[in-house]
């Protein structure tokens, strides 16, 4: 019977190491998403010109901010993990038309960009990236996400349009796009405003730059578009001739344009403008108009008069916007208001007490006109659907986002992002490993101790133990199995009890033959243990409160244990060798057939001395 135990465990152990490696062979194979990441105009993420802690931080807000929310949103098209950042060098020049300055035009530097990303779409071993970042290539069987912002969106719409006609349906890489402030988006972008083929001279604002249409919406790529409102480059007012609402949109490019990696897809208050085509589009809302944003930076009562006057204001720059079509919807510049001007003309009356109300309520949380506070846009406006953000989500991606600006502060540190593939293959096989290495500890611990030889008086005993089934022992068979307490009867195993220190619980391992400390001092401690909070502050327990988790029974509340007082054993504790109550059958069976020999000897020596006293008379 040892031997089938033997055997069965050394099977199991060798079983458990096989799945070590089946387990790292599988996670090896999982799919892994290459993150194609490039920068905006003036930043083409070479070491030398941006600096590698921004290029970190960029990646690592990019992945935590807009992939990993996109990815978890169903029917998004955006592919799972783990994820390989890969920082692709682009121009990301813009040619301003004073004398002397030598860069590429916008649509040079956008035509320069476009046949780099088909490269890295294409072939992998070319793709023009910044080694420095650590960064794997990517590899054929690859999924493939394109994350472009500002000029490098432009450069995705050229690279999605080229693919859409290259490959048909079902056919191609697996490549799927985030574009952010992109100049393309076809109902509100700047570069479908305009009328197309068009090129804005040099020497004047915006010089270099060619109407080139919207960003196509018909095609088997998945896409996910997102702009901020009053963002000039991508929420570009549909009526030129609303002066307030292009001045606002102007002040927008020029505040807000640049911070797109600081927003996160995971956070509250995303709009939803819906499903078009092939593209998903969201919108980040901005609280305050981007032209008041200097006086709501005025000390005391700069936030006050910026909430009054933003509300009515706000009806007139959101007259110059068609916001009941879908960004999706091209839609050029016209002169036609976008609004009936009546209905802006009561919008905006009934917008001047919303403001003080606005204001007011900031202040003391009251608003004495009874006007209900707006949606994102204004009065009047067209209500919204809201992103509802998932919490597990929120925190893991703010976590990926943060490791970006924490690598950024570390110089020494070489690389982020670096394959997540890698990265989660070995996390997932180093967990797995050390698990199943804990077990085969154990099952080889147990084959040692049944394969260890026994002294050849135990071997007689044991034998004669089986041959002679001994009488249950009261401590070891009065308890169901189902009761046993952490003292378990396997004294070869070490017990682990709960030690306090401050507000933690911390564990102890004691060895098996470590004898168990007198009662009276485990009083002393345990009231203190059972109604000791976090915070140190020792309370009552409620009746209905148990011990923590992963906390041994405290001695004076486990019940079922004996006392100790009595000098007796817990009640699944082996028992100390003074203090057997029961032998085995063996041990009685020799013990009476010793006292049998002494008696019969001690009758033979008495009969011989009669016979020995009758002989002398």
């Amino acid at each position: 019977m040892r031997d089938v135990r033997v055997g069965l465990i050394a099977l199991l152990s060798v079983m458990a190491l096989g799945l070590v490696s089946t387990v790292v062979s599988v996670a090896a194979a999982a799919a892994r998403t290459s993150v194609l990441i490039m920068g905006g105009s003036g930043d083409p993420l070479t070491t030398d010109q941006d600096g590698l802690p921004f290029i970190r931080d960029y990646t690592s807000k990019v992945v935590g901010n807009y992939v990993i929310p996109s990815a978890s949103r169903p029917g998004s098209g955006i592919p799972g993990g783990p994820y390989n950042a890969v920082a692709v060098i682009t121009p990301a020049q813009f040619n301003s038309g004073e004398p002397g300055d030598t860069s590429l035009t916008f649509d040079d530097s956008v035509a320069a960009g476009a046949g780099k990303l088909a490269t890295c779409i294409e072939s992998g071993d070319e793709c023009d990236i910044n080694e420095d970042l650590g960064s794997d290539r990517p590899a054929p069987g690859d999924n493939l996400v394109v994350f472009g912002y500002s000029q490098s969106a432009a450069i995705a719409t050229l690279e999605k349009a080229r693919l859409a006609a290259l490959y048909p349906y079902g056919e191609g890489p697996d490549v799927s796009f985030i574009l952010t402030a992109n100049g393309n988006r076809p109902n509100g972008g700047f570069l479908a405003r305009g009328p197309k083929g068009v090129t804005i001279p040099l020497g004047t604002p915006g010089g270099g730059v060619t109407f080139n249409g919207s960003t196509p919406t018909d095609t088997q790529y998945s896409t996910i578009d997102v702009a901020i409102q009053y963002d000039g480059w991508a929420d570009q007012p549909i009526n030129p001739a609303n002066l307030l609402a292009v001045a606002n949109a102007n002040a927008g490019q020029r505040l807000l344009h640049p911070h797109y990696a600081d927003y996160s897809l995971g956070s509250p208050g995303i709009i939803d403008q819906g499903q078009y085509g092939d593209t998903r589009y969201l919108m980040i809302p901005t609280d305050t108009l981007p032209l008041l944003y200097e006086l709501s930076q005025t000390p005391i009562v700069g936030s006050f008069l910026a909430d009054v006057l933003d509300a009515p204001l706000r009806v007139l720059v959101e007259s110059g916007y068609d916001r009941t079509s879908s960004p999706g919807e091209p839609k050029p510049w016209t002169l036609v208001p976008a609004k009936d001007p009546l209905k802006t003309a009561a919008d905006f009356l009934v917008a001047i007490p919303t403001g003080w109300d606005n204001a007011i309520e900031d202040v003391n949380g009251t608003r004495p006109f009874g006007t209900v506070r707006p949606g994102p846009f204004g009065v009047g406006g067209p209500d919204v659907d809201y992103l509802d953000p998932d919490e597990d989500l929120t925190k893991e991606a703010s976590k990926e986002a943060s490791k970006g600006t924490e690598l950024a502060d570390d110089s020494s540190v070489k690389a982020t992002l670096v394959s997540r593939l890698t990265d989660a293959t070995e996390a997932e096989a180093d967990a797995v490993t050390a698990k199943i290495g804990a077990v085969t500890e154990k099952t080889q611990a147990k084959v040692t101790t049944l394969t260890k030889p026994r002294p050849q008086a135990a071997d007689e005993a044991g034998d004669e133990a089986d041959a002679e089934p001994s009488e249950p022992s009261e401590s070891s068979e009065s308890e169901p199995s189902g009761s046993e307490t952490p003292e378990t009867s396997d004294t070869k195993k070490p017990m682990t009890v709960a030690k306090d220190s401050g507000s933690e619980d911390k564990a102890v391992t004691k060895p098996a033959d470590a004898k168990p400390e007198p009662k009276e001092k485990s009083e002393d401690t345990s009231a203190g243990k059972r109604g000791r909070h976090s915070s140190g502050l020792t309370a009552k327990p409620s009746d209905k409160e148990s011990a923590p988790k992963h906390r041994a029974p405290d001695s004076d509340t486990a019940s079922a244990k004996p006392s100790r007082e009595k000098n007796s054993a817990p009640k699944h504790a082996a028992a100390a060798k003074d203090d057997r109550q029961t032998k085995p059958r063996a041990a009685h069976g020799a013990a009476a057939k010793d006292a049998g020999a002494r008696d019969k000897q001690h009758k033979q020596d008495k009969q011989d001395k009669q016979a020995a006293s009758a002989a002398k008379k």
